[in-house]
């Protein structure tokens, strides 16, 4: 598979991430997340660092304090 299309999928993984979280499914969310970061480490895709660790770090804090879904 070319790299392009890796840190494509790796982007769709953090985005797919992101909705699991807002539907507070945390676990999927965070499967999601590492799958991404994997992606990351294999194709040098530094881009989408920060919103993996931004992403990371909002997961624990779904885990630590809970989360009430938006209206």
């Amino acid at each position: 598979v070319a790299r392009s299309a890796r840190v494509s999928q790796c982007f769709a993984r953090l985005v797919h991430a992101e909705i699991a979280l807002q539907a507070s499914d945390a676990d999927r969310a965070e499967l999601e997340l590492r799958n991404a970061q994997a992606l990351i480490e294999e194709t040098g895709a530094k881009i989408h660092e920060n919103r993996a660790r931004d992403l990371a770090a909002r997961i624990q804090q779904h885990r630590t304090i809970g989360h009430t879904p938006n209206p």
